[in-house]
C-alpha cells in the first residue's frame, strides 16, 4: 500500500467518524425528545387514569356513601323537629295544675333539644366531610403547582380574565388552605393595589396595605391612590390623605412602576416632598397625575418623579400648564400622553412635535380666549412626522381649521376627534362651522394612513362631509361612531344611509366600508324610516351572496323614535334573531 492510499483510508476513517459522531448527537437528541414526550404522555395518562382509576371509583364511592348518610341525617333531624313541634303544642294546652304532666313533657322537651342538637352537629360533620370529598374530586385539584401558579398569575390586575381587579389575591387565599400557600407563596400578585382615601380612612385599611407590600417583595409595584370627594379636610384633627397614605409606598420608591396618585385637595401637600433627594425612580414608567393646581413649591418633588429615566406613559390632569412641567420630562422616549385640561395649540404642535416615539395621544386644545402670537417670528409650517402614532384623540373649543395642517401620521389607524360645546353654548350666532372638510382631507392624504377607527362626537359634521371621509377610509374602516348629542343637524340622512347599505356585487361593490364590524349612531339619524333598518339588515343578516362582513355589535340612540316606528321594530326583530343590536331609549 502506497503512503498516498494509507493516507486516503485514514482520511476517510475520519469522515466516518466524524458521520458516526453526528449521528450519536442527533440519536442523543431523539432520545431526550423521546423521554419528554413519554414523561408528557405518563403525565396525561395519570390524569385520565385519575378521572377513572380506582382511587377516583373509590372517592365517588365514598362521596355516593356521604351523601346517603346526609340524607338520613337530614330525614332523623326532619322526624325529630316535628316531635318537638307536637310536644310542644302538647305543653301549650295541658293547664298548670297538672305538675307531674308538665315535669314530664318538660324533660321529653329536652331530649328532644339534645338529639335536634346531635343531629344538627351531625350534619354539619358529613356536609364538610362531603364538600372535602367533592373538591378534591375536581380536576383543577390534580393540576402541578406549577399551572396552577401560572393560573393565578393571570388573576393579576389588567389581564383578560380579571381585568383592573385589585381583590384578586385575597379571594384566591379564601378557597382553601393549599390555594392560600400558593397565593402566599406568589410575590406578583401582591404587587398591584388600588387604595380609596376619605378624611375619616382609606380602603383597604393601612395594615392590610403594608402586607401587601410586604408579599411583593422585590416585585415591581404598580399602584393607585385616589382621594374621593369629602368634607373639608382641615376640619379633622388627624386626615387622612392621599399624602399620609403614599407614605407607606416611599420606602418601596425603586420598585414603582406604575404609579396613580388623584388628589381632591390641591391644598394638601402632594405627598412627593417625603421622596428622598436622591431618589431615581428607574423602575417607573407610567405616571397619572390628577391635581387641580400645582404650586411653585411643589416643582423639586415632580422634578423628581417626571424626571424619571424610563418613563414613557403619562397623563397629566392639571389647570396647572403643563408646558411648565413637560420640559422636564424626556418627551422623546414617551410612548403615551394624556393631556386632559386644555392647552393652546402652541403648545399642542410643540409637544406633538418633541414626541418622536408617540404611539398614543389625547390633547385638548383651546382657541377661545388664547392671544395669538404676533412675534415677528416666521410661522412654522414644517411637518410634524409621526410614524409611530396609531391612537389620535383631540377636542377643540371653537374649530377644526389650521390645526392638523403639519400633521402626518402614518400609523394612525383610530382617530377621535370631539368638540368642546363651551363656546356654541355661549356665542351660538357668532360660532364658525366646526368642520373643516378640507383640512381633514389634506390630513388624511398626507398620511396615507389606513384607519380603522374613526369616532367623531358634537362635531357638527354634515352629511356631503361625513360621506367624503367615509369615502376616504372605506377600505379599511371597521368602527364607526357618530355621536350627536347636542348639535342640532343630523348627518345620517338617506344618502350617508344608502351608501352605507351592502350590496351583492362582489365585482365592484357600490357601498362604503366593507369591513365595518361595529356602529354607533346616537341622536344623528334623520334618514326616511325603513332605511336604517334596511341598512343594519345588510349588514347583520346578510345573505350568501351579500360582500360586506358580519357586524358584531351596534348601538343606536334615535332623536325621534315615532319617526322611525318601523326601524324600531325591525331592529328588534333582528337582535331577536341575532343579539348584539342595542336601541337606546330616554
Amino acid at each position: 500500500m502506497t503512503p498516498e492510499q494509507a493516507e486516503d483510508i485514514r482520511q476517510l476513517l475520519h469522515n466516518e467518524e466524524h458521520v458516526l459522531a453526528s449521528l450519536n448527537a442527533e440519536i442523543k437528541e431523539a432520545t431526550a425528545l423521546l423521554e419528554k414526550i413519554t414523561r408528557d404522555r405518563d403525565a396525561l395518562q395519570e390524569i385520565i387514569v385519575g378521572k377513572s382509576g380506582p382511587h377516583m371509583a373509590a372517592l365517588r364511592a365514598g362521596i355516593e356513601e356521604k351523601e346517603k348518610e346526609l340524607r338520613r341525617v337530614q330525614k332523623e333531624s326532619k322526624a325529630v323537629k316535628a316531635s318537638w313541634d307536637r310536644m310542644c303544642r302538647e305543653r301549650g294546652m295541658v293547664a298548670e295544675s297538672d305538675p307531674d304532666l308538665l315535669k314530664h313533657l318538660d324533660f321529653e322537651l329536652e331530649l328532644c333539644r339534645q338529639t335536634v342538637q346531635r343531629l344538627q352537629n351531625e350534619e354539619d360533620s358529613v356536609q364538610v366531610s362531603l364538600d372535602s370529598q367533592r373538591s378534591a374530586l375536581s380536576p383543577i385539584r390534580r393540576l402541578p403547582l406549577e399551572i396552577l401558579s401560572e393560573i393565578f398569575k393571570l388573576c393579576l390586575p389588567g389581564s383578560y380574565i380579571i381585568p383592573k381587579s385589585r381583590s384578586a389575591p385575597l379571594l384566591l387565599t379564601q378557597v382553601c388552605g393549599s390555594w392560600r400557600r400558593l397565593a402566599l407563596s406568589i410575590p406578583q400578585l401582591w404587587s398591584s393595589i388600588s387604595v380609596e382615601v376619605t378624611v375619616q380612612r382609606c380602603r383597604p385599611p393601612l395594615p392590610l396595605i403594608e402586607l401587601w407590600l410586604q408579599r411583593s417583595m422585590t416585585q415591581p409595584l404598580s399602584f393607585a391612590i385616589t382621594e374621593l370627594e369629602q368634607e373639608d379636610a382641615r376640619e379633622i384633627a388627624d386626615p387622612v390623605t392621599a399624602a399620609s397614605i403614599l407614605k407607606t409606598f416611599v420606602p418601596a420608591h425603586h420598585r414603582w412602576a406604575s404609579v396613580k396618585l388623584e388628589y381632591h385637595d390641591w391644598r394638601w401637600p402632594s405627598g412627593l416632598e417625603q421622596l428622598p433627594q436622591d431618589a431615581l425612580l428607574d423602575s417607573l414608567e407610567k405616571l397619572d397625575l390628577q391635581r387641580e393646581y400645582w404650586f411653585k413649591d411643589d416643582f423639586p418633588d415632580l422634578k423628581r418623579i417626571l424626571q424619571a429615566s424610563r418613563l414613557h406613559d403619562l397623563t397629566w390632569h392639571s389647570r396647572s400648564p403643563p408646558s411648565d412641567y413637560l420640559q422636564i420630562v424626556n418627551i422623546l422616549q414617551l410612548t403615551h400622553l394624556d393631556l386632559v385640561r386644555p392647552v393652546s395649540k402652541d403648545v399642542f404642535l410643540d409637544v406633538l412635535s418633541g414626541c418622536r416615539a408617540i404611539e398614543s395621544c389625547t390633547f385638548f386644545v383651546q382657541l377661545v380666549g388664547r392671544i395669538p402670537d404676533d412675534s415677528n417670528h416666521p410661522l412654522d409650517t414644517s411637518p410634524i412626522v409621526l410614524p409611530h402614532l396609531h391612537t389620535f384623540e383631540l377636542t377643540v373649543d371653537m374649530a377644526l381649521t389650521t390645526l392638523l395642517s403639519r400633521l402626518v401620521f402614518s400609523s394612525l389607524t383610530t382617530l377621535q376627534i370631539n368638540r368642546l360645546d363651551e363656546f356654541f353654548l355661549i356665542n351660538p350666532i357668532n360660532a364658525p362651522h366646526f368642520w373643516d372638510q378640507e383640512e381633514v382631507n389634506a390630513f388624511l392624504v398626507r398620511s396615507q394612513c389606513s384607519l380603522r377607527t374613526l369616532d367623531v362626537r358634537d362635531v357638527e359634521i354634515s352629511s356631503a362631509e361625513l360621506l367624503d371621509v367615509l369615502k376616504f377610509t372605506s377600505p379599511t374602516l371597521q368602527q364607526l361612531n357618530i355621536t350627536n348629542e347636542r348639535a342640532k343637524d343630523n348627518c345620517i340622512t338617506d344618502d350617508v344611509v344608502r351608501a352605507l347599505t351592502a350590496s351583492s356585487s362582489s365585482s365592484d361593490p357600490a357601498f362604503l366600508c366593507p369591513q365595518l364590524d361595529y356602529l354607533k349612531l346616537w341622536r344623528c339619524v334623520s334618514s326616511t324610516d325603513g332605511l336604517l333598518a334596511d341598512m343594519v339588515q345588510s349588514r347583520w343578516l346578510p345573505r350568501e351572496e351579500d360582500t360586506a362582513k358580519r357586524m358584531r355589535l351596534v348601538i343606536i340612540l334615535l332623536r325621534d323614535e315615532e319617526c322611525h316606528a318601523t326601524d324600531v321594530a325591525r331592529l328588534k326583530e333582528f337582535h331577536r334573531r341575532r343579539p348584539g343590536i342595542t336601541l337606546v331609549r330616554r
